[in-house]
């Protein structure tokens, strides 16, 4: 395992190099629309911007640029063989209209979006759709040859649930009424006479919604709505490619990103580092609080259990197993009065001893140390245990505790 270790530590030194010199020349992986919303987000997120381009009066005033760019990239079986289609101009974009999530309608020709990422299909969803925008922007007609499609907008599947288009079967990228029955399941489902199609067509987020962005950003003029586009290609990448996306790599994506060999060793190298962070920080954490104090002070545990190397190690591990590892502490001499360092069940806590415990309600935040969960901080942050050493390095000397030392450590 040493060998492996030190070829972990190399590959470690290097990608952390790298980073920074990435970071240096100005790479970063922030994403303005990601800091607020999850990428994944259907509805808020990709419905929203999407509607908000298709618009042809948006208020990108770009008129209807963005919707004639989707147009194009569907297919021409889409309004069949009479040679119309659905106008860009004249278009108004529907979000959530009848629960559809985008539905565009010229007064001719209708065009049903429905949105997919992970949410499943519902009941009917597909069916009551159409039933709906035939009913009322149709008025019941029961011919819609070249006025209505559905457009499959799906990140992980290719169509729709059976469940979802009852009463269609769906053959070669066609919707063909089969009928349900009477009684009918759902007052929405169309009528429509046996046999009759109407066109589908599965649009996928990669790469054709990843294309269609690159052509708008390609036609939008600089500067906002340009920069909105690339924003939503940022999205986009990040929906596609979980992590590797980032251009400032983790170490788990570092990983990743190695061949089998060298994968393999990272692995178990971050194995047995895991298993051993426990016991690294307990013994590192007791070793900067000896060089603090000294041994023979951390010994004085007072009301607390005793400060040492095993128990920091079950502070870290047994806690919510069992509640009375959370008081591990000291006591050490002040000018004035004892001082107690504790680490309780969430906080870390020093601050002169009284008849009230460090955590009391009335004193808990003039007591409590900086850095938030103590454990959170020791096992997630890169310099955690050295930055709690020196917190508590300053709380100690804000008491009046005489400190000995701190080793430096960077």
């Amino acid at each position: 395992m040493d060998e492996v270790a030190g070829r972990c530590l190399e590959r470690y030194r290097s990608l952390k190099a790298d980073n920074k010199r990435r970071k240096q020349e100005g790479l970063h992986d922030y994403s303005l629309i990601a800091s607020m919303l999850k990428p994944s987000n259907e509805v808020t997120l990709h419905s929203r911007f999407l509607c908000s381009m298709l618009d042809p009066n948006g208020l990108h005033y770009q008129g209807g640029a963005f919707l004639e760019l989707f147009l194009k990239a569907l297919p021409e079986r889409i309004w069949g063989c009479n040679g119309g289609r659905l106008d860009p101009e004249r278009a108004k974009v529907l979000r959530e209209k009848g629960s559809i999530d985008i539905l565009i309608y010229d007064g001719e020709r209708a065009l049903i979006i429905e949105n997919k990422i992970n949410a499943p299909d519902q009941p009917y969803q597909i069916s009551r759709y159409i039933g709906c925008v035939q009913k009322k922007l149709f008025a019941g007609e029961q011919d819609l040859t070249g006025r209505l499609a559905v457009i499959y907008l799906s990140a992980r599947r290719s169509q729709p649930s059976s469940n979802s288009m009852t009463g269609f079967s769906l053959i070669n990228g066609m919707l063909r009424w089969k009928g349900v029955g009477q009684p009918t399941p759902h007052s929405d489902l169309p009528d429509l006479q046996l046999g009759f199609e109407i066109p589908f067509h599965h649009f996928p987020y990669f790469p054709s919604l990843t294309q269609w962005a690159e052509s708008c950003a390609e036609k939008a003029p600089v500067g906002g709505i340009r920069n909105a586009f690339e924003e939503y290609r940022l999205v986009l990448d990040r929906l596609q490619r979980p992590k590797s996306w980032k251009k400032v790599m983790s170490l788990d994506s570092y990983a990743m990103s190695l061949d089998d060999e060298d994968q393999r060793d990272m692995y178990a190298f971050m194995v047995e580092a895991q298993t051993a962070l426990d016991r690294f920080i307990a013994a590192r954490l007791f070793e900067g609080l000896r060089a603090l104090f000294g041994e023979t002070a951390l010994m004085e545990h007072g009301p607390f259990r005793k400060l040492d190397e095993e128990s920091l190690f079950n502070w870290l591990t047994k806690q919510g197993k069992d509640k009375d590892w959370g008081r591990v502490g000291a006591t050490l001499d002040a000018p004035v009065q004892p001082v107690a360092l504790v680490l309780a069940s969430e906080f870390a806590y020093m601050g002169v001893m009284s008849e009230r415990p460090l955590w009391d309600e009335e004193c808990k935040d003039a007591n409590q140390i900086p850095g938030g969960g103590v454990r959170r901080l020791l096992r997630t942050q890169h310099d955690g245990v050295y930055r709690f050493l020196e917190y508590i390095r300053e709380r100690a000397e804000l008491c009046g505790v005489r400190v000995v030392s701190l080793e430096s450590e960077s």
